[in-house]
């Protein structure tokens, strides 16, 4: 049997597409005069049906540690395609906010799956935290 060399294994489309996603959105950070001193990556939200009636869907929480304003960019890196336009949030002191179905909330009803981004401005400190949910099929 003669002996054939496997081709070297590459990186996937879709990864290559999410790398470039993030450095666009950081760029657009750097160039909207934004100091982005905090940011969080949120891999794996979703808002999309299961099998047997299952339904998952994303939430978002943000919270502002700080007595001060913070101003946040959401930002999401999809899977594949264009990233849709990131969404300023402005968090008062000490508050938290949550955005149930976040995906759908944030981006609109086409988007089902991704990395959500978030980043803050100045010194200031916000923290974000995802959680995806099985809903049944009521409650969506």
């Amino acid at each position: 049997m003669p002996y054939s060399k496997r081709p070297a294994a590459r990186a996937p489309l879709t990864s290559l597409t999410s790398l470039a996603s993030v450095l666009a959105l950081a760029v657009f950070l750097a160039s909207s005069g934004q100091a982005a001193t905090s940011l969080s990556i949120l891999p794996g939200a979703a808002e999309t049906a299961g099998q047997n009636g299952a339904f998952f869907s994303s939430t978002l929480w943000m919270t502002n540690l700080s007595t001060d304003p913070v101003h946040a960019l959401v930002g999401l890196v999809p899977p594949s395609g264009a990233a849709p336009t990131p969404v300023a949030v402005t968090l008062l002191g000490g508050r938290t906010q949550l955005f149930a179905h976040a995906l759908s909330t944030l981006f609109g009803p086409n988007v089902k799956s991704g990395t959500i981004t978030v980043s803050a401005d100045g010194n200031r400190r916000a923290v974000a935290a995802g959680d995806i949910v099985h809903l049944r099929p009521a409650q969506h």
